[in-house]
């Protein structure tokens, strides 16, 4: 899995919660994205994710839509560090739900912000490591990839501000998401 999120606060009518914002997830199977979707509301999307690999100290992986490759991630300089903290008043993980209206060009059917809280007791980490990190997306036209091509775009446009590292975690076992509630 690979996913792109930014810190935000939500301020609506009664709620108010701030943390990272999961603004995009690419993950290699269909049925945890169909699920995860439908029943979570995670901004799941199909990528061929080449399985990470070691080269000169640096972990090296990438993205691809048939054959396309639109993402390379790069960590290096890889040291053993303490699992990271939640952030100081995080709430958890902020995403937007959005069910397009059939029928209704432009229209929601569903349109919610919903949160995850932070806690995670399920979640085992095994080993954490911090690092250089960089992140390049590679523009794409229709023809690249047609349901995806705005979304990388929108990623690619992005500037960046200030390099904050890199990390890789290697975990086992995960929320039941059980405790995520919308917004309001």
């Amino acid at each position: 899995m690979i996913d792109v999120s930014w810190p935000a606060t939500f301020t609506g009518q009664n709620d108010k919660a701030s943390g990272r914002f999961l603004a995009v997830i690419w993950e290699n199977l269909a049925d945890p994205i169909i699920t995860g979707r439908g029943e979570i509301g995670h901004p799941k999307l199909y990528a061929e994710i080449a399985e990470p690999r070691l080269w000169d100290g640096a972990q090296i992986c990438a993205a691809s839509w048939m054959g396309f490759r639109f993402l390379d991630l790069l960590v290096s300089e890889l040291r053993d560090a303490p699992p990271s903290p939640a952030k100081p008043g995080s709430d958890g993980t902020l995403m937007l739900k959005y069910v397009p209206r059939t029928g209704a060009w432009g229209e929601a059917e569903l349109h919610q912000v919903t949160l995850t809280p932070a806690d995670d007791p399920d979640r085992t980490v095994e080993r954490h490591q911090a690092g250089v990190g960089a992140v390049r997306f590679h523009r794409a036209a229709w023809s690249d990839l047609p349901t995806l091509h705005h979304v990388v775009n929108a990623l690619a446009e992005l500037p960046i501000i200030e390099p904050r590292g890199g990390s890789l975690t290697q975990s086992r076992g995960g929320k039941s998401y059980r405790d995520q509630r919308v917004l309001v």
